[in-house]
């Protein structure tokens, strides 16, 4: 993904408020941004910003074998990852031309300057060394990329202690930091780089150029220092033609922004050390967390709503009359409040029910068993055969069964129908 191309009118704005002596940000033309520098929690963990620009450094070491050329020299090597988050310019796994000159200039700032004791990274000759390798991430990227990078990886080298080693006979023993104290590096100097836009067609300079702003003009010239006054570095961008008074004047501007860095990195290390011998618990990073990175840079917190769901708010009306209590005896007389002709059509249904109360004849009678029921059957049936004389004996049968216990009505019947 690449950025749109600057429009005409917004180039000519922009250059001529340089001409101007002014900027976009409210800077002047010899104005440098502010540098805020953040250790981690881990010893060779540092961040590092500039205005916008945002770049992480990570110094790790490992053993390795030494090259052929140096048997007795460690080795130091630089890894940088651009990241498609800082820059849409950026592709992923891909350094791009811009990457591979960010590249090259740290390699000639940390290995080539010699500002770091390689010697002494020396285990057993021609066998074993440490390789330091520096990994370098760029998290934003809005101009003076190179000076923010070498800022945070001269803060990390600085903070970094590697772990001691003992040398034995048939092995190499690497203590932790709780068996020996961890070795810091030895760092002779540390080279600090500073960035200068330069525009032909205007014959000016300005210091500390902003993304937007390297697009109109003509090349950019680093040059990396350090603090006793010594150019490590001088590269220059597109070709330029400048003049040896252009030059001598920016090395002079770069030597005072170098050791203004320089006090900075010194005070932010002394401040950590101070830390560890009182055992406080740094902070890390945490302090680069500011409200304007969790809002978007807007003073309002953001709103997680999962995609495709729509949230309904019910707001409650508010009650504005007086809350209605209920009296205990609700059916007491005068409780209800009713209309005359809804009190008139009760009175009639009250009336109505007490008249068909007084219709309603009440049977008080018992009921009767089922044996009584049997009985009653019986004698029945002996009324009828009262008038047969030859059924005498029956009669005195019959009557015998039911001054008994039981009497079996169906048993009699067919008892009668055999004779």
């Amino acid at each position: 993904m690449r950025t749109d191309p600057p429009s005409l009118t917004e180039r000519q704005f922009v250059l001529d408020g340089i001409r101007e002596g002014v900027r976009t940000d409210e800077r002047g033309l010899e104005d440098f941004r502010q540098a805020l520098l953040v250790l981690g929690k881990q010893p060779g963990s540092a961040l590092c910003t500039i205005g916008n620009t945002k770049v992480m450094c990570a110094v790790s070491a490992s053993i390795t074998q030494p090259t052929r050329s140096r048997p007795h020299k460690g080795i130091i090597s630089v890894e940088v990852d651009m990241s498609p988050m800082a820059s849409p310019a950026h592709e992923a796994n891909r350094l791009g031309n811009k990457g591979l000159e960010l590249t090259r200039l740290l390699e000639m700032l940390l290995r080539d300057s010699r500002c770091i004791d390689v010697e002494s990274l020396c285990i057993r000759a021609k066998k074993e060394v440490w390789k330091m390798r520096v990994d370098v991430r760029v998290l934003d990227d809005d101009g003076s990329l190179v000076d923010c990078a070498s800022l945070a990886a001269a803060t990390a080298l600085q903070h970094y202690s590697r772990p001691d080693v003992t040398v034995l006979p048939e092995c190499t023993k690497i203590h932790s930091e709780y068996d020996k104290m961890l070795v810091p590096l030895s760092i002779y100097h540390m080279p600090i780089c500073v960035t200068f836009g330069i525009s032909t067609d205007l014959r000016s300079t300005i210091v500390d150029p902003t993304e937007r702003e390297s697009h109109y003009l003509d090349g950019a010239l680093i040059i990396g220092c350090n603090r006793r006054r010594e150019v490590c570095v001088l590269h220059q961008s597109n070709h330029l033609v400048l003049s040896t008074s252009q030059i001598t004047a920016c090395v002079k501007r770069a030597m005072d922004r170098v050791g203004n860095l320089s006090d900075l990195v010194s005070t932010v290390i002394a401040d950590e050390a101070r830390r560890m011998n009182m055992k406080e618990e740094g902070s890390g990073f945490e302090t680069a967390i500011t409200a304007e990175l969790l809002t978007c840079k807007e003073w309002s917190p953001n709103e997680l709503v999962a995609p495709a769901v729509k949230i309904t708010t019910t707001v409650a009306p508010e009650v504005k009359e007086e809350p209605i209590v209920m009296e205990e005896n609700a059916l007491r007389e005068g409780a209800i409040e009713m209309d005359e002709e809804d009190r008139k059509g009760l009175e009639e249904q009250v009336q109505a029910i007490a008249s068909n109360v007084n219709t309603v004849e009440i049977n008080s009678k018992p009921k009767k068993s089922a044996k009584q029921k049997d009985n009653e059957a019986a004698h029945s049936l002996l009324d009828d055969l009262d008038g047969f004389d030859d059924l005498d004996g029956e009669t005195m049968e019959l009557e015998g069964e039911m001054n008994g216990d039981s009497f079996d009505l169906a048993a009699t019947k067919k008892k009668k129908q055999k004779k």
